[in-house]
């Protein structure tokens, strides 16, 4: 049984990042592009179209996770060692910079430390 969400700070932590990442990649992509050192002159067509693609995938792990969906809740770190996969083979291909994929690894470090926290209580 999942814990009630306004007891999970984990979970809260969790699902705030997800859903602030899925919030600007949406609404102000090149926002984000700046904040995770980026250069927003590249956010193109195809880059918000992958941006869509990320953020769909967020609000739905948001959302299914706060209305108590335990195996969603369980999903967020596995998810997060995927795209940690992301960001270091794109710095490593050139796609984006070192600098970046150090950030943005940094942010998904922070979803996998609640996580893992969460499943010591669990």
């Amino acid at each position: 049984m999942a814990t009630p969400v306004i007891e999970d700070r984990e979970l809260q932590v969790m699902a705030g990042i997800a859903a602030t990442v899925a919030a600007l990649s949406i609404g102000r992509p090149r926002l984000l592009a700046r904040l995770l050192l980026l250069d927003p002159d590249e956010i193109t067509g195809t880059a918000r179209f992958a941006l869509r693609l990320f953020a769909t995938r967020n609000v739905w792990v948001v959302w299914r996770s706060l209305a108590g969906d335990a195996e969603v809740q369980a999903a967020y770190v596995p998810v997060q060692y995927l795209d940690q996969a992301v960001f270091w083979g794109s710095a490593l291909d050139g796609s984006i910079p070192k600098r970046s994929a150090a950030l943005t690894a940094t942010v998904s470090g922070v979803i996998i430390a609640a996580g893992r926290r969460r499943a010591t209580r669990a």
